[in-house]
């Protein structure tokens, strides 16, 4: 198989039933009216501090981290 075709073939299964897709476009509807979206940071904007769990569980600052150097925020949007 080609990598094209694997592709097409990963796009064909990745494609929302007609079901998620209204609930998808309906739900980007409401949070457009909502107002919601103009309170998300923009790129280089200075995040607000934070504090998160480690892989141990032990809470971890931004502040902390920022104190010895860059801190880099990557959102993963995961499929479980």
């Amino acid at each position: 198989m080609s990598l094209k075709d694997h592709l097409a073939a990963i796009r064909a299964k990745s494609k929302p039933s007609a079901t998620s897709a209204d609930i998808m476009r309906r739900t980007r509807s409401e949070l457009a009216a909502s107002g919601q979206a103009a309170t998300v940071p923009t790129v280089g904007e200075v995040a607000p501090s934070f504090t998160l769990p480690n892989v141990y569980g032990d809470p971890v600052s931004s502040e902390r981290i920022l104190a010895k150097g860059p801190l880099v925020l990557h959102f993963f949007r995961g499929g479980w």
